[in-house]
């Protein structure tokens, strides 16, 4: 699959961004009317990009169409009272439909200052109390405009060994036997705030809710390079599993900091498609125009009937922040 060349101009509708906030991680499904539900993190423009570890929420867009234009539809998980594992932030979300309902899997948190604390950086060791305490967990929903429950615990939790220091950014896909296959980022023990290796753990499960089983190798490693992908999303299609996700430095695709393209044949061992480049840090619209980012990621490739017809992704330019649905050639 060549997956760059799928990719056409976007239109001028199919694009998300908020005045007031920062949006990220748009994860688009499409309900049994036919309406697209896209869910995305935000939290105020005043704390800052890197607030997203500390005061981002899971909301919901709605359209007629996939590619837009988008209404808001309000906080689908917020926070809540108590020390709760995710009491405090909720972020990367990833829907599923589900038995013909949705499973919204998603990053959850909690931190020394509580919801809404002051705004922190990297550099304060408040903001990696947030970020270490990342865990992976479901909320399920009969409908994408129904009210969301949450499961109380993570389905995906620290353990010894290469995921000893957090786990986050699930992506999730139904196999062809109707259970579910999941790939998640995920820190190991290490020095300082930020811990060890970065990896990707495989995880199968008969239901959203668990229990997962992990597989006890993790994929996507480059010996010697401590972070050298994130942001996976997953399908399957004609008796491949694939995989898009953000090369850091270009270990994947020889092109710099870009979106690659790996695939597998059993979902578990991921290697690098014959044709890994699918988008390096530019747009183009249907104007006919381009635009260079600095942020191209959390991509999620939507499939209507096993095929891809989009590929959703979050982009930083300057000071914005923009949700944007690229349209994919049959």
């Amino acid at each position: 699959m060549n997956l760059a060349a799928k990719l056409r101009p976007i239109p001028a509708t199919a694009r998300i961004t908020d005045p007031n906030h920062h949006v990220w991680c748009g994860s688009p499904v499409q309900a049994d009317n036919g309406e697209w539900h896209l869910f995305a993190s935000h939290w105020p423009r005043t704390a800052g990009f890197e607030g997203w570890v500390t005061h981002s929420r899971i909301g919901r867009y709605v359209s007629e169409s996939l590619f837009g234009p988008w209404r808001y539809a309000g906080v689908v998980l917020s926070p809540h009272d108590g020390d709760d594992w995710d009491a405090h932030v909720t972020h990367n979300p990833m829907a599923v439909r589900w038995q013909g309902g949705v499973a919204l899997f998603y990053m959850g948190t909690r931190g020394s200052t509580g919801p809404d604390g002051p705004t922190f950086t990297p550099q304060d060791a408040v903001w990696w109390d947030f970020r270490n305490h990342q865990r992976i967990g479901v909320a399920v929903a009969p409908a994408p405009d129904q009210p969301f429950v949450r499961l109380p615990q993570p389905v995906i939790d620290i353990a010894p060994g290469w995921r000893a220091r957090m786990t986050s950014n699930p992506t999730v896909a139904v196999q062809p036997d109707g259970t579910l296959r999941m790939v998640f980022k995920a820190v190991a023990d290490g020095k300082g705030h930020f811990g060890g290796e970065v990896v990707h753990g495989v995880a199968e499960s008969a239901s959203p809710t668990g229990p997962w089983t992990v597989m006890p190798e993790p994929t996507l490693r480059i010996p010697g390079v401590q972070f050298p992908a994130e942001d996976p999303c997953i399908w399957h299609q004609d008796h491949c599993w694939w995989m898009v996700a953000k090369d850091f430095h270009g270990h994947f695709t020889g092109a710099g900091t870009s979106l690659a393209l790996f695939m597998s044949a059993d979902g578990r061992t991921w290697t690098p498609a014959p044709q890994p480049l699918v988008s390096t840090l530019s747009l183009t619209w249907a104007d006919g125009s381009t635009m260079s980012v600095e942020r191209l990621e959390r991509p999620a490739v939507v499939c209507v009937h096993g095929k891809p017809v989009a590929l959703a992704v979050a982009v930083k330019h300057h000071d914005d922040t923009v949700l944007v649905q690229i349209p994919l050639a049959d």
